[in-house]
Order: structure tokens, then sequence, then C-alpha cells
């Protein structure tokens, strides 16, 4: 009986953890929109070609506003402890500010996705804001942290 209770419970953490990650039913693919395959193939064309990605989480696509991405993105939330966060955000920030007096940016999305260098490595977490054009073209980047 206890065996029975014990080999239960194993099944039931299992198929708990696993649909909870997603895991379960994984032959069910997502379908991307053009606009999702457009900001994933940029990214991953800037990678180099012996890295893994995984695209974790495509944000709404939004009407580019800069001191709206200002105000959300530029202070981080999740890395607040780390004062390099907050240097690397500086920088980058003033750097969107320049880019978009040179360039017309249309729409930006953010978009957090894995990397890692062998497949047995755990998944390393990255966070970009993708920026196009009026005709849903990817312009340019920017990572920040969160």
């Amino acid at each position: 009986m206890r065996k029975i209770k014990f080999l239960l419970s194993i099944w039931f953490f299992t198929s708990v953890v696993f649909s909870s990650c997603g895991m379960k039913g994984s032959n069910k693919s997502v379908e991307l929109t053009e606009t999702e395959k457009k900001a994933e193939t940029f990214i991953i064309s800037t990678l180099k070609p012996d890295i893994y990605h995984h695209s974790i989480e495509f944000g709404e696509l939004k009407k580019f506003n800069i001191d709206e991405l200002i105000l959300e993105h530029k202070t981080p939330k999740i890395f607040d402890d780390l004062p390099l966060a907050y240097e690397d955000n500086e920088r980058a920030f003033e750097w969107l500010k320049s880019f978009s007096e040179e360039v017309t940016i249309a729409y930006s999305m953010t978009y957090t996705y894995g990397l890692k260098k062998n497949k047995s490595d755990a998944w390393d977490s990255f966070w970009a804001i993708i920026l196009f054009d009026n005709e849903y073209n990817v312009i340019e980047s920017l990572s920040y942290a969160p």
C-alpha cells in the first residue's frame, strides 16, 4: 500500500510540474505572429551560430513612445539590487534616445528569450525591446535589465 501511495504521489507531482512548465503535450506548437517571427529571426541573426536560443515571451506590439518605454523599462525592477543594471540601462536608453532622433521608429515590442552555449546548460534569460518600422520590419533591438 505504501508503494502505491508513493508511486501515485510521484505521478501526481510530475504531472503537475510538467503541465505547469508547459512540457506536457509539448508536441503542440505555439503559432507565432509574423511580427513575432521577424523579432525572433532578428535576434537569432545577431547571435553566434553555436548558441542555443529559446523564445520565452513576446510583449504587446505598441506604437513607439520613447517616454513610455523609459518610464516602464529604464529603472530595473527585477535586478534593482545590481548597480551594473542601472548603468547598463542608462547607456541603453541614452542610445535609444539618440537612435530615435535619427531613425523613424513606428512600433516597439518587448521580447524575453533564453540562451545557452551547451545543450545540457541551464537557460540564461535576456530581455530586449525590438524596434519596428511602419511596415513591421525590425530596425534594431535594445537589450535591457528588467
